[in-house]
């Protein structure tokens, strides 16, 4: 994730191996700690930390829904990837917390095809996701999946908040298990939402900011992901990042943060579309 360092006796601030860091140059900016829980970043990967998971309900309706309170300064966890300034991650940001499909119209353009592309702009419904991946290149791999947007309704492009949901069988999930975790119980109980008619799955959903260098990575989408072994992950094609959705763990990194920032100010820049933009 963008993340500092640390700073120098010369008040420089140095990257260690984060991408894109968004300069330190705005008078009153702050420099905090924060801890969250995230995908799993695989071992070998380029990327530093894993993906930290957006906390899910589903309405009556059957909509999906974030829930930007389920944790204490949750919304800080976005703040990377020139997001420190992005309008969904202040709590003040007006929003339904709906999450809704989103593919970048470049990606689009470039032939981008998955079951969820018929409804790119839709609040994400239970009922839209199929139980198993229906592609047939991915039988084999547990769950299905989709790439959404989310608290981002009537900003700019590049300060959305871009996420990954995964439905996926309890069964595959390593903390749900009795194997110990640093998950805390209403985490693992409350976070991940299943519906009422299929008991036997889950939903559950991660910002999709690689943390590397802040391409989009994809879930159970590209064919490089199958060919290089890493079929069942979370898969950045841009420099191979992999993530697995089915194991979390904490992790602790530092945020920029602009006290005089707020919901009705624009983002910094976006992450990169890479090979995975949404």
């Amino acid at each position: 994730m963008k993340a500092c360092a640390g700073v120098g006796a010369g008040g420089a601030v140095t990257a260690a191996g984060f991408g894109m860091l968004q300069p330190v140059s705005d008078v009153g900016v702050e420099i905090v700690n924060i801890s969250y829980p995230g995908m799993r970043v695989l071992p070998g990967s380029p990327a530093p930390y894993g993906l930290p998971l957006i906390p899910l309900e589903i309405t009556d309706d059957g909509i999906l829904r974030g829930r930007p309170d389920a944790a204490e300064d949750q919304l800080k966890w976005y703040k990377y990837c020139s997001h420190e300034r992005a309008p969904g991650t202040f709590q003040g940001f007006e929003s339904d917390n709906v999450l809704r499909y989103d593919v970048s119209e470049e990606k689009v353009a470039k032939g981008f095809d998955a079951w969820f592309t018929e409804h790119i702009d839709e609040e994400v419904h239970y009922s839209d996701f199929p139980k198993d991946t229906p592609d047939e290149q991915w039988e084999g791999y547990p769950g299905s999946g989709a790439a959404f947007r989310w608290r981002s309704e009537g900003v700019e492009p590049e300060s959305k908040i871009s996420g990954i949901i995964v439905r996926a069988p309890k069964e595959e999930l390593g903390f749900m298990s009795t194997v110990p975790t640093p998950i805390a119980d209403e985490i693992r109980e409350g976070w991940f939402p299943e519906h009422p008619d299929d008991p036997d799955d889950i939903f559950m959903a991660c910002c999709s900011f690689c943390t590397h260098f802040c391409c989009v990575p994809d879930f159970h989408t590209a064919e490089l992901a199958i060919s290089s072994g890493y079929g069942d992950t979370i898969f950045c094609t841009c420099h191979l990042s992999r993530y697995d959705p089915f194991q979390i763990e904490t992790y602790n990194r530092t945020i920029f943060e602009y006290p005089d920032a707020g919901p009705g100010g624009g983002g910094g820049g976006g992450g990169g579309e890479g090979g995975g933009g949404h």
